[in-house]
């Protein structure tokens, strides 16, 4: 019996809609009240150390990260705008096959800096694992659209663009190659966010359809382009305080592999986020063969598993049992084995399954990031209880 997977990041049939880039990030938000509040996706200022907001007609201007929802993927950035238009929700919540548009910020660099308008329709009411927070629609997005407004017919707010299916990760599964599959967070879900967090949302009193270039200005005029300054990890290195001594190999060592228990804790959150979250892209995370519970996968392998499994567990939930990771690093080779137990609770429609499982990994350090050449577990204790 195959093992449930001890670690199975989110989004790897799913692309967050962000778009990153050598330590900066780049997404979409839109302005949610006249005292400069800007609505957008936690996973787009995840991790950031400087927010800046830009319009389509001004410079890019400091914000500040005032409130989050991680498992909801939403944030709330306060700044010193005064915005000339504010999005407004609508009451209700958008129904299957109504049109349905997005505005945006996509493919920075490459696309028109004034912004990106698209239209398609509300293609389901639900997303992936039948997520109910979740919208899918075809209006088509790229990165960067990530938490810019969806869109109804009169230019009011249904939903919070969030992610794009991974077509070539579901086709490697599937062997077809699926189209026009996007998602949004629910309108509704947001101005609960924003409400909870002091800012009124503010709803429409018109629900009569415009033209499309009337939506489009409208949600011009209210939308705009998020940069997010990440820390490099030698940045982070070198915030660190150290002592005037050189540094020995036991010193060096330690480093090392203090690095490694951060990469093992943050792929534990991450595997534990909800759909909305964003990760790294997995291409990014292993070497071109992997050992790979017990096989010799290819890079595409791995990746094609972690999407049948993440379909199959649309929830779950990891934590690594206090004491139990042990790290051990070769600072001459820069090998690193990280290896512990973990508590588990995956769930679909029809089963939740609980229990403890033993992980390991076999990284390879790159001086700025780790690649995994294995990845090893096995189940000790499980649970099944079915819904």
């Amino acid at each position: 019996m195959r093992p449930i997977r001890v670690i199975s990041l989110v989004f790897c049939c799913l692309f967050s809609a962000g778009l990153q880039a050598q330590g900066a990030q780049l997404g979409s938000g839109f302005f949610v009240s006249t005292n400069g509040h800007v609505l957008t996706n936690y996973h787009v200022i995840k991790g950031c150390s400087r927010v800046q907001i830009g319009t389509t007609n001004l410079a890019m201007r400091e914000g500040s990260v005032i409130a989050t929802d991680e498992q909801n993927d939403l944030a709330l950035i306060a700044t010193n705008n005064t915005p000339t238009s504010i999005g407004q929700f609508r009451a209700t919540t958008a129904k299957i096959g109504e049109n349905s548009w997005a505005f945006g910020f996509p493919l920075a660099g490459l696309l028109a800096r004034s912004g990106n308008f698209t239209g398609g329709i509300v293609s389901a009411a639900a997303g992936v694992g039948n997520d109910s927070r979740m919208l899918q629609i075809t209006t088509p997005v790229q990165p960067g659209n990530s938490g810019g407004p969806l869109l109804d017919q009169a230019g009011n707010i249904i939903g919070v663009v969030v992610a794009k299916l991974d077509a070539i990760s579901v086709a490697a599964v599937i062997n077809d190659l699926p189209q026009n599959v996007n998602f949004a967070i629910k309108g509704g879900i947001a101005a609960d966010f924003l409400e909870a967090n002091g800012v009124n949302p503010v709803f429409a009193s018109s629900t009569k359809p415009l033209e499309q270039v009337e939506v489009a200005e409208r949600a011009k005029s209210f939308t705009v382009q998020i940069g997010c300054e990440q820390q490099t990890q030698q940045q982070r290195v070198a915030a660190v305080p150290t002592q005037a001594a050189p540094a020995t190999n036991a010193n060096t060592n330690a480093s090392l592999e203090n690095r490694v228990t951060d990469f093992v804790i943050t792929m534990e959150r991450l595997s534990s986020s909800p759909l909305s979250s964003a990760v790294q892209p997995l291409s990014n995370m292993y070497e071109a063969t992997v050992d790979y519970y017990g096989k010799h996968f290819s890079r595409d392998e791995v990746i094609a598993d972690k999407a049948r499994y993440f379909t199959r567990w649309p929830e779950r939930t990891y934590s690594i049992i206090p004491g139990s990771l042990k790290v051990d690093c070769d600072p001459a080779t820069r090998f690193c084995t990280a290896e512990g137990t973990l508590q588990f609770s995956v769930r679909n429609q029809t089963r939740q399954v609980d229990g403890t499982a033993t992980f390991t990994y076999g990284l390879n350090d790159l001086g700025n990031r780790f690649l995994i050449h294995t990845e090893l577990g096995a189940v000790l204790e499980r649970r099944t209880t079915t819904q």
